[in-house]
């Protein structure tokens, strides 16, 4: 198995609002770009969300690797709402990795979105 490419966290530069519990790792993979979330998803972190998004290939699959998400706020789901399009637009999909994680399901679910992604229990079943 190839190794993936790893980079740092999306935002290199710590701005005012930096949030030192919030990781959006980018890795990528020969078939697709995992992204890895770590914290809260809220007005404060969703910029870092954003760019590790748009700096994945919009040409191949995004898999979203949220298992480590405490917080999904409105703002998280419209993120992850512009991902699908970016993707669906580029002919491609946005993936979600959620394991058993309550935390992102409840929001998915309130919010009627959850048949609008694909959900994997893990990333390796998500990058099939």
């Amino acid at each position: 198995m190839t190794r993936p490419e790893r980079q740092g966290p999306a935002d290199a530069e710590p701005a005012a609002d930096f949030d030192a519990d919030f990781d959006a790792l980018v890795e990528r993979h020969p078939h697709a770009t995992v992204v890895r979330v770590r914290g809260e998803i809220d007005s404060l972190t969703v910029d870092r969300l954003n760019a590790a998004v748009r700096a994945a290939p919009a040409a191949s699959p995004l898999v979203l690797d949220l298992t480590r998400v405490r917080f999904l706020g409105s703002v998280g789901i419209a993120a992850l709402i512009v991902a699908r399009n970016r993707a669906q637009d580029a002919g491609t999909e946005t993936r979600l990795v959620v394991g058993g994680n309550r935390t992102v399901l409840r929001p998915l679910e309130a919010s009627g979105l959850r048949t609008e992604f694909s959900l994997f229990p893990d990333v390796e079943l998500a990058l099939g």
